[in-house]
């Protein structure tokens, strides 16, 4: 897959080369880069294999000039918000929907943390708020809507009232 690059503002781009993991078939699908700072970023691509979905998140610390491939995974999906702080969070894949992954080292490990609540089926959002609060946005075995905080990266939630619905 490709990914194009620019150092003036969009007026031009160039092509850069990902290296593809060894399993890698069948449609591949690069998502937007997120950078904790102007070096640290990470870019999630997915591929087919062996007839599961995997999430392969590519690091890059120098802005972009160059991405590694990391572990790809069949246990989170693309879905990942990535903090100030090397931090992120991704949402779970392939039969792990209601669970949250964490990494603390740019996506290169993914470690499963606790649900939210009891009751989530789905997640279906996340987010940094800040470098300390971050949310989910979670449905219910009831289908009702339900919106988690923690401020310890994922150890502890506490549902946040709110009135969405679906």
């Amino acid at each position: 897959p490709l990914l194009y690059a620019t150092n003036d503002g969009g007026f031009s781009w160039k092509p850069q080369t990902l290296p593809l993991a060894a399993d890698a078939s069948g449609t591949i699908t690069t998502f937007p880069p997120q950078f904790s700072n102007e070096n640290d970023g990470i870019l999630p691509l997915t591929f087919s294999s062996g007839g599961s979905n995997k999430v392969d998140v590519y690091t890059t610390q120098d802005g972009g000039k160059t991405w590694s491939s990391g572990n790809p995974t069949s246990d989170i999906s693309s879905t990942i918000a990535l903090g100030s702080d090397n931090q992120a969070l991704a949402i779970g894949a392939n039969g792990n929907a209601g669970n949250v992954y964490a990494t603390s080292d740019n996506g290169r490990s993914w470690k499963q943390l606790p649900k939210p609540d009891a009751t989530v089926a789905k997640l279906v959002g996340l987010n940094f708020v800040s470098s300390k609060q971050r949310w989910v946005l979670a449905t219910t075995s009831a289908d009702v809507v339900r919106l988690f905080q923690t401020t310890d990266n994922g150890k502890s939630w506490v549902p946040l009232n709110t009135t969405a619905s679906t």
